[in-house]
């Protein structure tokens, strides 16, 4: 599942750390640990995306 971009509110597809991406592809350094099934969480800014 590499480069796949899931929005805040989507449900992850599998268990694990995802990290939070800036609207231009970037990292921005934050993390979250998402089990199976649930919602990702809000971001600060309009754009962010999660990326495995």
């Amino acid at each position: 599942m590499p480069n796949q971009k899931w929005k805040p509110g989507e449900n992850a597809p599998e268990s694990g750390e995802y990290q939070l991406m800036d609207t231009n592809g970037q990292g921005t350094g934050a993390f979250v640990t998402m089990e199976k099934g649930n919602r990702f969480p809000p971001t600060d800014k309009e754009g962010q995306y999660y990326s495995k």
